[in-house]
């Protein structure tokens, strides 16, 4: 079978967790995105946010991603773009 290596995590301390910073550390990662797509907290910038989050786009390193509230959405494709 085909394995894209995703993985995913719970931490209830948000950005600041004990856990968090374990597990950017054991797997090498320098940086977290943190989005916040909260429509009150971003105001006029809110459609142009999430416009640029939902245009397709590849990146060739792995990634974390974390949500402080509210869900996301990820499309993970193999090598084939399947």
């Amino acid at each position: 079978g085909t394995s894209f290596g995703v993985a995913t995590w719970v931490f209830d301390g948000g950005e600041s967790d004990a856990a968090l910073a374990t597990m950017r550390e054991e797997r090498g990662y320098d940086a977290t995105d943190v989005r916040e797509t909260d429509k009150a907290a971003l105001g006029d910038a809110y459609d142009e946010k999430l416009a640029k989050g939902f245009a397709e786009h590849r990146h060739a390193y792995d990634e974390a991603r974390v949500v402080l509230d509210g869900s996301g959405y990820w499309d993970v494709r193999d090598a084939d773009d399947r």
